[in-house]
Parts: structure tokens; sequence; C-alpha cells
């Protein structure tokens, strides 16, 4: 009787040592699955303008990699669902963990007079706090927090350019910039924001996103604020289509940001529409932007 208890008391021991000592990546554990999760709460607001979607690895036993999404919307429509048909998929196939997020708007009809509208920098904020959520959380998810790479669509790529310049909404959130390996640019011209609200006509989508201070256009700038920072991700993807303007200000930021030692992927995109450029990722059928983004993340990932 003496030696069967002293067998089973052993036989605990060992259990308990094993369930204190899974190793750092993650193997061997029990991943939460897919989620969605409010990563900050604000009076008066609707809880799901705040709040992400976690789409996670059914298989893995170690942490992986995690790719961000922020979706556009002129920074005023738009939900973290949009498109998702055939990015959650892509993602899985390639055994990263993906997150997209949700973001106050703007209000739309825009109400450019409105000085208590939700505007810059309200969207960043919400964007940079998805983003702590993520890295604090995503290791529960079967996510690697130091393997990172945001991208987005239109005002999505916009934020997602400007996380990667501005490297104070990482560092003020304790988020190590040299976790953040990539930033994917997917069709935006709103690189620096005073230029383009001074050249075109009809700019009360700009000014409704970001207002009419000097000092706010330049902050929401990621033109101007990779001047402040240190620490640039090192990988960038970019498609290039639209108008001559439009590839203006791309490839004008492009040749500023080329001097911080980054690797710039262009996509060219120009038999492809506004629309397109998003909803194409993930076709199987149409392979150019599906082919970019998976080779990109790669290189992110890899490197």
């Amino acid at each position: 009787m003496l030696m069967k208890i002293k067998i089973l008391f052993i036989y605990v021991l060992t259990i308990l040592f094993a369930c204190n000592n899974d190793d750092d990546d993650g193997s061997n554990s029990d991943f939460l699955g897919d989620d969605t999760i409010t990563y900050k709460s604000i009076a008066n607001m609707d809880k799901d303008l705040t709040s992400l979607d976690i789409y996670t690895l059914a298989n893995s036993k170690k942490l992986q990699p995690v790719v961000i999404w922020i979706h556009g919307g002129a920074w005023a429509i738009g939900d973290k669902t949009n498109k998702m048909d055939l990015k959650v998929p892509l993602f899985k196939s390639l055994d990263y963990v993906f997150v997209s997020v949700n973001y106050r708007l703007s209000p739309y009809p825009e109400e450019i007079n409105n000085k208590d509208r939700i505007k810059h920098p309200d969207h960043i904020i919400d964007v940079a706090d998805a983003v702590q959520w993520v890295y604090q959380n995503i290791h529960l998810y079967g996510g690697d927090k130091t393997n990172i790479v945001i991208m987005g669509h239109s005002a999505g790529a916009h934020l997602a350019a400007l996380m990667g310049t501005n490297q104070s909404l990482l560092s003020d959130r304790n988020i190590n910039p040299n976790y953040i390996k990539g930033i994917g640019v997917i069709d935006t011209q709103a690189f620096d924001i005073e230029k383009v609200i001074n050249s075109i006509v009809t700019n009360d989508l700009y000014v409704n996103a970001f207002g009419n201070e000097k000092q706010n256009h330049l902050d929401a700038s990621p033109y101007y604020q990779m001047d402040n920072s240190t620490i640039i991700p090192r990988y960038w993807l970019f498609p290039e289509r639209g108008t001559p303007t439009r590839k203006y200000f791309l490839n004008d930021f492009i040749l500023k940001l080329e001097n911080k030692n980054t690797v710039i992927t262009k996509i060219d995109a120009n038999a492809y529409s506004h629309v397109e450029v998003n909803s194409l990722i993930g076709d199987t059928s149409n392979t150019l932007m599906t082919d970019a983004v998976s080779v990109f993340l790669q290189d992110c990932f890899n490197n």
C-alpha cells in the first residue's frame, strides 16, 4: 500500500512539473480558438468600434507569426469583417494568426463643422491600442508577439503606414518596435495630409478625418513622422495604381522611405481598381495580389 502511494505521489509531481515547464514558444499548449474581443471600452461608445476579430490555427503546436489587418472606408465607414471571405483562408493556409481590427469612425456623411466629431488622432489611437492588446495577449491564441506585420487597405493603409513610421505609437505602449517586421500599405495617397488636402478640389473627406489644423496634418502624415523615428520596419509593400497625382504621393513617400534602410515591394496594379486590390487578396483565380502578399509576408517573417 505504501509503495502504491509513493508511486502515485511521484506521478502527480511529474505531471505538475511538466505543466509548469511548457516551452516559452507555446509548444504543447492548448491555444484559444477564433474569438471577438473588445480591446478597450470608451464611455457612450459602441463596443464594436473598439473590438477585433482573431482567426487562429486549429492544429498549431507553437506560436506563429501574426498579421494585423486595418479596414478602409475613408476613416468614416467600413468594418473589420469587410472582405474577409478570402483573406482568412489565405492567412490560415500560410500558418499565420490573423487579426482584423475596428476603430472609431468619423461621421458619415461628413460633418466638417462639428468640433466634437471623431477625427485624428482618434483613429490611430484606437489602432495603436488594438496593436497593444494583440502584443500583450496574442500568445493565448497561438500568436508570436515578436513577429508581427501590420497591413491595411485605403484609410486602413494610411493607418498602417502611420503605425510603421510613428515609433512613439509603439514605445508609448511598451511595444518593442523591432517586433513589427513589415507594413502592407494597400492603396492610399494619404502620406502627406497637408499636401493632399491642398491638391484636391473635393477635400471634405480629408478635412472630416483630420480637421483644418496644420499640426494635426503633420502628426497624421507618415511622410513626416518617419523623421522622428529611429526604428522603421524593414519590409514594406505597396500596390501602385490610379491617377498620376496618386502615384506621385506614393512614390514620393517610397523615395524617402528608401533612405531608412528598408526593402520595398511595389506591385504594378494599374489594371485593377481601388476595390480590387483589396478584394483580390486571397483570390486563387487571379494571383497577382495574393502571390505578392504571400511572398512579402514570407520575407517579413523569415528574415
